[in-house]
């Protein structure tokens, strides 16, 4: 059976939820509960990292195709003009002590959408816990960086460092 959920984050856009809400485990339904309870005014914390994302692909892309299929951003957080949520996934990895101090798995939320920028490999929002953006990209189906190098990095560039965007100290 097809789930799908209402997220306040986008204005109340009804995503598809891929993860089986049955087979969760209590704390994975935790994680993606606080997502459900972000808004549009905690959209405009990652704003920075989204639009990062649509710079460095305009500058080091196709930047006429994309001017052809969207108009520039007037302001920053008119990117979310460009973007499409479709769907949720709940993923877990198992903890490690460079990431935390327990035994139990980390649970994190990850949105795919659809985005005018990058029509092939879309976006992808990854949440700790369904509340710490810890990555923003292409959808790669990854809930954080794989390179150790890149711990603290939520945009990582894959042109130019210079586009790259961190978490806040």
């Amino acid at each position: 059976m097809s789930v799908t959920i209402s997220l306040p984050l986008f204005d109340g856009a009804s995503v598809a939820l891929l993860s089986d809400l049955d087979e969760m485990p209590s704390a994975a339904r935790d994680a993606l509960g606080r997502l459900e309870q972000l808004t549009p005014e905690d959209r405009l914390s990652i704003t920075p990292h989204v639009y990062a994302y649509y710079l460095d692909m305009h500058t080091h892309a196709d930047s006429a195709w994309i001017d052809d299929v969207m108009a520039r951003p007037g302001q920053v957080d008119d990117i979310w003009k460009n973007v499409r949520p479709v769907s949720i996934t709940v993923k877990s990895r198992p903890a490690n002590s460079s990431t935390c101090t327990t035994a139990d798995p980390l649970f994190f939320v990850l949105l795919e959408a659809n985005c005018d920028w990058d029509d092939e490999d879309g976006l992808l929002l990854s949440w700790k816990d369904g509340q710490e953006l810890v990555k923003v990209g292409d959808y790669d189906d990854k809930p954080v960086h794989t390179d150790p190098a890149l711990s603290g990095v939520i945009y990582h560039s894959p042109y130019d460092d210079s586009f790259s965007t961190f978490h806040a100290p």
